[in-house]
């Protein structure tokens, strides 16, 4: 995408409302949101993989849509309305982790029952 727009901005001849250019503060901006928000949090997601599964680490990552609306909803109150299909997808999310929770429950409770019932 960077070099797409790159090439499309030194040689598009016209000027789009969209094209800025970004002051030194700009810059500085950028470069923390790249470092901190980009490279620094893939490290620690690497590093919480090395304690969670992949699944839940992934689950918790596609549960931040629903915590932005729900902060939303907080925040901005009855203004921030959402369609019936927001709800249908929080629904399925939330019900998928539990359902992970329990599937992984049983399955340790089966090992474990497994264990003290076999002959060593």
């Amino acid at each position: 995408g960077t070099i797409g727009i790159t090439l499309f901005s030194l040689f598009g001849t016209e000027y789009y409302p969209w094209q800025v250019d970004p002051t030194f503060n700009d810059w500085i901006y950028l470069v923390i949101l790249g470092v901190v928000c980009t490279a620094y949090a893939f490290v620690v997601s690497v590093n919480v993989m090395r304690e969670l599964s992949p699944f839940t680490v992934s689950i918790s990552i596609n549960m931040e849509p629903v915590y932005s609306i729900l902060l939303a909803l907080l925040f901005f109150g009855d203004d921030e309305r959402m369609s019936l299909g927001f709800y249908g997808g929080a629904l399925l999310i939330l019900s998928t982790i539990l359902a992970n929770a329990w599937l992984k429950k049983r399955l340790r409770t089966k090992r474990a029952n497994a264990l003290q019932h076999s002959p060593n």
